[in-house]
């Protein structure tokens, strides 16, 4: 054998790596695309609490994200986790060609959170006046219009993860991209036509009515895809195993949610709404390190859902691995140039607003720890694990809550970033610890 035969041979490929780097690459040119998909959307979020916090000044924007922070809460108990069941449900029926068990998940998930955003919404109604004293009129009419937000945001986050399960990613992300501009461009209208007199109910409604308009345009993105002619069949329905797996993630989810914005309340139960609209706008900072992970995620979550139906797990944790490095890349970089814009930024829009960088600095170290787990917890729910990922995000709630009652009294508005930054590492550990544990086909 030459010497150049052998050169050749000693660096050949073998199938298996020859396929892995054709996978990561096409992993990086869709997670790009996606990305920048995603940077877009971030940009008109980030845009829109700027222009936000700026119209509101520091104590009526407080109010808006107290306000905020409860009905969202609510919201995601409204999807009753039928978001992420129909990432996993809508992904695998297609792929095994279940077309009647596909159109009898998609009725009961359209009727089942139709009737409990209604249900949760009139109940806040009625309990806002229990909740709120007379004298918080701007707080009241906020969380009265937040209380009609409900319906519109739940049937257009269904609607939104219908489409990313049939691969139209880029079709959902518009939907997300939409509502922030509109909302943006009606918030900068009344600032000017009411010279700056602006309060945190009108900007609620603005957003009333950018959401209700792209929940008509998710109606007809949906009735353009393969779903719109499927749910015209009659349905087989597994109610059971779907309420089941729906009542798990929705579990999953609240305690996301707690876990990562339980400082917003907290911080304007127990302090004031001027802490809650400080920290609202740091942890708005911070979660521009996570874009990667988060784009990533919005790709991957039908794939790893797909591949547990094909029993393809190899591929499956491949998967997992590539987004993971390609996440924290990314987050490390952003994380740095984002903590040396934030000061000038925060100025412009209200100097009562710097008083929160040094939190922002805990919480950008925290988002890093998140991007080290990447999208394992969206992996585990994808395969059948989704009551390890509850039970994780539960230790987190747990943690905390407990950290931030004893560090709130101390350190304020810091002790509530701390609390946040330990959450995620116990979190983060919990989940790479049952990544390295094989998971059933």
């Amino acid at each position: 054998m030459t010497p150049a035969a052998s050169t050749v041979r000693t660096n050949a490929l073998s199938p298996d790596e020859s396929v892995a780097r054709r996978e990561r690459r096409g992993l990086v040119r869709s997670g790009a695309v996606v990305l920048g998909l995603r940077l877009l959307i971030s940009g008109l979020m980030f845009g829109l609490q700027m222009i936000v916090a700026r119209v509101l000044g520091l104590s009526e924007f407080g109010v808006y994200a107290y306000a905020m922070a409860w009905v969202q809460t609510l919201t995601v108990v409204g999807k009753f986790g039928v978001d992420s069941a129909s990432l996993r449900y809508v992904s695998a029926h297609l792929a095994r060609g279940e077309t009647s068990l596909l159109s009898g998940f998609l009725q009961w998930s359209e009727h089942l959170t139709l009737r409990l955003s209604l249900l949760l919404g009139v109940g806040l109604i009625l309990l806002v006046p229990l909740l709120v004293s007379s004298g918080q009129t701007s707080l009241r009419m906020s969380l009265w219009l937040g209380a009609l937000l409900l319906i519109p945001t739940v049937s257009q986050a269904l609607r939104q993860s219908q489409l990313r399960a049939v691969g139209q990613v880029w079709q959902s992300l518009l939907l997300i991209a939409v509502w922030p501009a509109l909302a943006m461009s009606i918030a900068s209208i009344l600032f000017v036509a009411l010279d700056g007199r602006v309060l945190a109910p009108m900007i609620m409604g603005t957003q009333l009515f950018a959401v209700t308009f792209c929940w008509g345009l998710a109606t007809w993105l949906r009735l353009r895809t393969s779903l719109g002619t499927v749910t015209t069949i009659p349905g087989d329905t597994r109610k059971q195993d779907w309420s089941r797996t729906s009542l798990t993630f929705v579990g999953v989810a609240v305690a996301v949610h707690l876990k990562d914005h339980m400082g917003v309340m907290l911080g304007g139960t127990m302090m004031d709404t001027d802490s809650a609209g400080v920290l609202a706008i740091t942890e708005r900072f911070a979660g521009v390190a996570l874009l990667g992970v988060e784009s990533l995620n919005l790709y991957t979550a039908p794939k790893f859902a797909a591949m547990h139906a094909r029993g393809e797990t190899d591929k499956l944790w491949s998967l997992v691995r590539s987004s993971r490095l390609i996440g924290l890349a990314f987050a490390v970089p952003v994380s740095l140039a984002v903590w040396l814009i934030s000061f000038p930024l925060l100025g412009l829009i209200e100097t009562g607003f710097q008083a929160g960088r040094p939190v922002l600095a805990v919480l950008l170290i925290g988002a890093i720890v998140r991007a080290i787990a990447g999208p394992v917890a969206y992996a585990l729910s994808m395969s059948g694990r989704e009551t390890t990922t509850l039970a994780g995000t539960l230790i987190g709630v747990g943690v905390n809550f407990v950290m931030s009652l004893l560090l709130m009294p101390w350190l304020g508005l810091m002790g509530l970033a701390i609390a946040s930054l330990l959450t995620n590492i116990v979190w983060a550990v919990f989940i790479h610890v049952q990544w390295k544990r094989p998971v059933a086909a």
